[in-house]
């Protein structure tokens, strides 16, 4: 009986010793090791750089002003009505994108401005604004100061005042060639008398007193893609 009791309390022990020595491994085992440490990220910003170009004297976010003179409606065309002469393109401004986004253009025409008369009475000063139109072109390569007959170059694309031009300014490099054209057209059409008299006056009083016609063109832009190109 006593041998067995010793037996049991050997087993026993055994058992003990091998539960902690089980302990020691299943701790090693599922151990949870942790570390800390910090680090940064950051993304560069595209450079955003679209301007009116070629004119040291514009304020940069201020309209550019385009002016023509020596307009006159063409004399040969006196039996037409209404007679109507324009100025042939001429290159008004450029619009250079330097960033690195692509960028979608607006033009628009702002205020007509017309140099010279002190005062209007008859005529009045819508009357005469009213004779003469612009049409704006744009090219994306340099054509020169001026363009004789603008609607039929092929390598200018009409634009409408306050629509976005139909492809996007490249990035980095890209630049647009605006051309402006004004149209003198004679008031032939609404006068009265021997071959509209009343339109020769109009534009008599107009070539001695108007010595020139000037818009304002602003332009907004916006990115056009997503990544720098």
């Amino acid at each position: 009986m006593t041998n067995k009791k010793k037996i049991v309390s050997r087993i026993l022990l055994v058992i003990v010793a091998l539960t902690l020595i089980s302990f020691c491994f299943i701790g090693t085992t599922l151990a949870r090791y942790a570390s800390e440490n910090s680090g940064s990220a950051s993304t560069g910003v595209a450079k955003w750089a679209v301007a009116f170009t070629g004119d040291a004297t514009e304020t940069e976010g201020e309209p550019q002003t385009a002016s023509f003179g020596n307009l006159s409606p063409a004399q040969e065309a006196y039996a037409d009505t209404p007679r109507t002469n324009s100025t042939g393109g001429k290159k008004i401004a450029e619009i250079a994108n330097t960033g690195a986004v692509d960028a979608y253009i607006t033009l628009t025409v702002g205020g007509e401005t017309l140099a010279g008369p002190g005062s209007y009475s008859d005529p009045t000063e819508d009357e005469v604004k009213a004779l003469f139109d612009i049409k704006l072109y744009y090219a994306t390569s340099d054509l020169g100061d001026s363009v004789e007959s603008p609607s039929s170059e092929g390598s200018l694309t009409a634009i409408t005042s306050g629509t976005q031009i139909g492809t996007a300014l490249a990035a980095t490099s890209g630049t647009f060639y605006i051309y402006g054209e004004v149209i003198w057209s004679s008031a032939d059409a609404e006068s009265s008398g021997d071959q509209g008299a009343a339109a020769d006056a109009l534009d008599t009083w107009v070539g001695e007193n108007v010595t020139s016609v000037s818009y304002e063109i602003s332009y907004t832009a916006v990115q056009a893609s997503e990544q720098p190109a």
